[in-house]
């Protein structure tokens, strides 16, 4: 089960962004299980800053801290509404993990298709 510790940046956190935040970080559970068991992830809510003309904008920073062999995985978005950063910051993880799924999957095949070729070689030079 991911651990989510949640942190406001010049902005107070109301329980409905809490409860967004954990239920948008918390879907990614099921694309960390082949990674190993997720140790935590660090979100940082706030408002950047309170100088821009236009309203306010809003960002969204996760820090998700993976098991030794995969590290750590770091996404941030910015946008003047706070759930869509929310969304944009998801997505970005979500692309992040599928890139390291991606390797580890190749790895294994190359693995595979290696270990194949040298099984097919010693059927041969038995023969």
């Amino acid at each position: 089960m991911l651990s989510i510790s949640i942190k406001g940046d010049n902005m107070e956190l109301t329980e409905a962004i809490v409860s967004a935040l954990e239920k948008k970080i918390g879907t990614l559970d099921k694309y960390l299980v082949h990674l190993g068991t997720p140790q935590e992830a660090r979100v940082e809510v706030g408002k950047t800053t309170t100088h821009h003309k236009k309203g306010k904008l809003f960002r969204v920073e996760v820090n998700l801290r993976l098991p030794v062999s995969t590290g750590l995985i770091r996404a941030e978005a910015t946008s003047f509404r706070l759930y869509d950063a929310v969304d944009l910051v998801k997505e970005e993880l979500k692309k992040e993990i599928s890139n390291i799924l991606g390797t580890k999957r190749t790895a294994t095949m190359k693995g595979a298709r290696r270990a194949k070729t040298l099984g097919t070689e010693t059927e041969l030079a038995r023969e």
